[in-house]
């Protein structure tokens, strides 16, 4: 994903720099034409410091540069409001997929659960014995299914329902189990 490369070379860059002009920290400002709410979450999640739209640019350019080089996280009011009628939308299919009765199988709860503890597609398949591909497309039904949209969704839908174990005290690491809710939706 080019996302992901961008922040990754920005990480490279970083510590190729050392303790340079700007003390081995960039700040990343993406100018882009894409108006989607996926495409602002997918953006910040992958590290950036703001999201700024070509249409919005000679009004917002000069307050963009100033917030996010000054540590600040920026948004255009446009970007703003998409970000927000994306979440208030993704509430809602969430909602109805919970009233719908999403019912889980156990090899998806077996699934969301590896995923939870933070294993990748390979374990996975390698662990249950079946192919990567197979791991990303019950993944991808999984989430279709119960109305997720991100891994981070995903996972706090398991601690909610108990499928996965969380922290009792983050700074001991233990685990404890949430009590379960049996049907799982």
């Amino acid at each position: 994903m080019l996302i992901s490369r961008i922040v990754s070379q920005k990480g490279k860059w970083c510590e190729s720099q050392g303790k340079g002009e700007l003390g081995g920290v960039v700040f990343l400002l993406v100018l882009t034409m894409h108006e989607s709410d996926q495409m602002v979450r997918r953006v910040l999640d992958a590290g950036a410091n703001g999201y700024l739209l070509k249409s919005d640019l000679t009004e917002c350019l000069i307050k963009a540069v100033k917030a996010v080089s000054g540590g600040n996280r920026f948004l255009t009011p446009k970007v703003s409001d998409i970000v927000l009628d994306g979440f208030l939308k993704t509430k809602g299919q969430r909602q109805r997929g919970e009233r719908a009765g999403a019912r889980t199988t156990p090899r998806e709860l077996e699934i969301i659960r590896l995923l939870a503890e933070g294993r990748s597609n390979k374990e996975i398949a390698a662990q249950l014995g079946i192919a990567v591909r197979t791991v990303e497309t019950l993944r991808a039904r999984i989430m279709l299914k119960l109305g997720l949209h991100s891994l981070a969704e995903l996972i706090h839908y398991a601690m909610r329902r108990g499928i996965a174990a969380v922290p009792a005290d983050p700074g001991m690491g233990a685990d404890r189990k949430i009590s379960p809710d049996t049907n799982h939706t």
